[in-house]
């Protein structure tokens, strides 16, 4: 008797997360990959370098620009390489994450329908 009684719930439990699933409504939360905000800060600072690199390579007088746009006159590929460099790095990183954790989800997925069998 407890055991259809845990069966009755273990049905109930996936009938409702398949209707969640089916009108977006998701009632577990999901870890946030850390690598999403690190992308997010250095595409903005990619963003903002490339268009102060633009404004200097418009500058008509080498001589009249104040410290920053000396400083990426001077260096500005090199930042630019820099800040590229790691946009790849950390798209690379949370996307090894996402397939690690899709992963793990996966094979628990696995585990319940293989004890459930049972």
């Amino acid at each position: 008797m407890a055991r259809d009684g845990r069966q009755l719930a273990a049905s109930h439990e996936a009938e409702s997360d398949q209707l969640d699933r089916r009108s977006g409504n998701t009632t577990r939360t999901e870890a946030t990959n850390p690598f999403y905000m690190l992308l997010v800060f250095f595409s903005i600072l990619f963003t903002l370098a490339a268009f102060l690199y633009l404004a200097t390579d418009l500058a008509a007088d080498d001589r009249a620009r104040p410290g920053l746009s000396q400083f990426m006159a001077r260096h500005g590929t090199a930042v630019l390489l820099i800040l590229g460099g790691c946009i790849v790095l950390t798209s690379l990183a949370s996307m090894a994450l996402d397939s690690y954790r899709w992963r793990g989800t996966k094979r628990i997925a696995k585990r319940r329908g293989h004890n459930e069998g049972c």
